[in-house]
């Protein structure tokens, strides 16, 4: 980010931005008992916020686009817990909207690592059919579904440790497809939309209190942005 923010970013007109943010700081402090002095002050002080902040816009938006996909990719290892054995999570079928739901032909082929507690429950209004799972042991496996004599399938981890989750498997489609590339996609405009395993959020503890990892992850970076910004000659 701090590359990225350095060639993309007028990085005198910041320098000079801050600068000028710094000696109008001063200026207030020193000229705290003339009412006219300070008030010019403070004006100033808030044209060159603006004129600091006017420089960071471009390097933002240009940023905006790797550190989207790399969240993706993070909220996949610490947004979600991986089941563990003798968890229990809800699997569900998401239906083409032409399908009517009661009508269709659906079994669910769970591995010997999984088990199908519930029979089917159908929710016509949202197309959407539900099974309640649990794990029995630990190991990556292969849900199967067999619907109107086609075959799919939806991974799912159960670990005791740390690991990446697909939560969500979903048919072909540049946005869906960018937001769930965990797996390879359903094929588009088929029976199902999509498969999803209902994992449990992470909870990640940071003394005592458990701390969404996005807090984590914009803290840590600020802190190592501005704690290196000067091995690479960055204004920020």
């Amino acid at each position: 980010m701090l590359i990225i923010f350095r060639y993309t970013s007028n990085q005198e007109g910041i320098k000079k931005a801050k600068d000028k943010i710094k000696a109008y700081l001063f200026e207030i402090r020193l000229y705290k008992d003339d009412m006219g002095l300070m008030l010019q002050a403070q004006k100033n002080l808030l044209k060159y916020n603006f004129i600091y902040m006017k420089y960071s816009v471009i390097p933002m938006l240009v940023m905006m686009i790797p550190v989207v996909l790399v969240l993706i990719q993070l909220n996949f290892r610490f947004g979600y817990s991986p089941l563990k054995p003798g968890d229990q999570a809800i699997v569900a079928l998401n239906l083409n909207k032409e399908i009517k739901v009661k009508d269709l032909n659906v079994r669910i082929l769970p591995p010997e690592g999984i088990e199908v507690e519930t029979p089917s429950l159908r929710i016509e209004q949202t197309k959407e059919i539900d099974w309640r799972i649990k794990a029995k042991k630990s190991g990556t496996f292969n849900l199967e579904f067999q619907v109107a004599g086609e075959k799919f399938n939806k991974r799912i981890n159960v670990e005791n440790s740390l690991t990446m989750v697909s939560p969500k498997r979903v048919a072909s489609g540049v946005s869906e497809v960018l937001l769930n590339p965990g797996e390879s996609p359903l094929p588009h405009n088929g029976t199902i939309e999509s498969i999803e395993v209902k994992y449990p959020p992470m909870k990640l503890m940071v003394f005592g209190y458990n701390i969404h990892w996005l807090i984590i992850f914009f803290v840590l970076s600020i802190a190592f942005g501005f704690s290196i910004k000067g091995v690479f000659g960055v204004q920020v």
